[in-house]
């Protein structure tokens, strides 16, 4: 039951730092959930003295877990690839468009300029 027990908050942790990055973490957290309800009956029988469904149930929890940390860091590393993306898109598109904004208006005021420069030079 140590080793579930630790599993479990291995796994918290992983989840945790998933959520940090902005991960959607729901499914993860229903295994936790899952997992935890698992340890805490097993908690219950060996307390009643019933250590065959303890361990069975410590079992059971930790093989819930299993592969779960790895599932965490993908959700993480995926939600932290996404913020770079978006960081990445901002600031490109930013810098896109007012790059476009300011040879666009140069391009208008040097046509303006020269149309109605050139129309000031005749009517003189």
């Amino acid at each position: 039951m140590v080793q579930a027990d630790q599993t479990i908050k291995d796994c918290y942790l992983a989840v945790a730092a998933a959520d940090k990055a902005g991960g959607n973490v729901t499914d993860l957290l229903s295994t936790l959930q899952y997992a935890g309800m698992l340890l805490s009956k097993a908690n219950l029988a060996f307390e009643r003295g019933d250590f065959d469904s303890a361990y069975n149930l410590a079992v059971q929890s930790k093989a819930k877990l299993e592969g779960f940390v790895a599932d965490a860091n993908f959700v993480k590393n995926a939600a932290e690839h996404s913020g770079f993306m978006d960081f990445m898109i901002n600031i490109v598109g930013s810098s896109a468009g007012t790059v476009a904004i300011v040879v666009g208006s140069f391009a208008v005021w040097f046509g303006l300029k020269r149309r109605y420069g050139e129309m000031g030079h005749a009517e003189n």
